[in-house]
């Protein structure tokens, strides 16, 4: 088994191809996007494990390359692989959400691609972790308050109900 499905959108060949070659190497399965239009594409037919992208498309530029990527890939982890040395941009991209900003060049060795790559998806494994324990400390408490309702507001018949319609939603909602 690979070590993950990476999308790749990146216009220029040269930087791609070494992209690829060093995330072949360590395993990773790479599609390649040559735009925007082609990564939100490529975004709907897979699941991919990191996305990396470069902020100067065919068809869009900057921060609206980035936006647009963020909302479309919402369950994958984001890096920023750029020719741009500007480091108020850098702290925007990551501000707005993504994992890393890599600079093309003397940025792009194999052990800072690979990097990258893995600390974003553990980042990313990481807060889903978390997001799981805290849906279920709120879950809990959910019952419990709704269980605290119930207890205080008798049944019109004089009997508390089997199973409170909430048991059944929250059974549903969050199993």
């Amino acid at each position: 088994m690979g070590a993950g499905v990476v999308l790749l959108v990146e216009d220029a060949d040269r930087d791609a191809a070494l992209i690829e070659a060093i995330l072949g190497a360590a395993g990773y399965a790479t599609r390649r996007a040559l735009s925007l239009a082609g990564g939100l594409e490529a975004l709907r037919d897979v699941d991919f494990d990191v996305v990396l992208i470069d902020l100067g498309l065919p068809d869009a530029e900057g921060g609206t390359v980035l936006d647009v990527v963020l909302d479309a890939a919402w369950l994958a982890p984001v890096v920023v692989v750029t020719g741009r040395d500007d480091p108020e941009m850098e702290l925007d991209a990551l501000r707005s959400g993504a994992q890393e900003w890599l600079s093309k060049g003397s940025g792009l060795t194999s052990s800072a691609v690979l990097r990258c790559v893995r600390h974003a998806i553990a980042r990313r494994e990481g807060q889903r972790a978390v997001d799981s324990r805290n849906l279920e400390a709120v879950t809990q408490r959910l019952r419990s308050a709704l269980d605290r309702t119930e207890t205080l507001r008798p049944a019109s018949n004089g009997r508390k109900p089997e199973r409170p319609w909430y048991t059944r939603a929250l059974d549903a909602a969050f199993g």
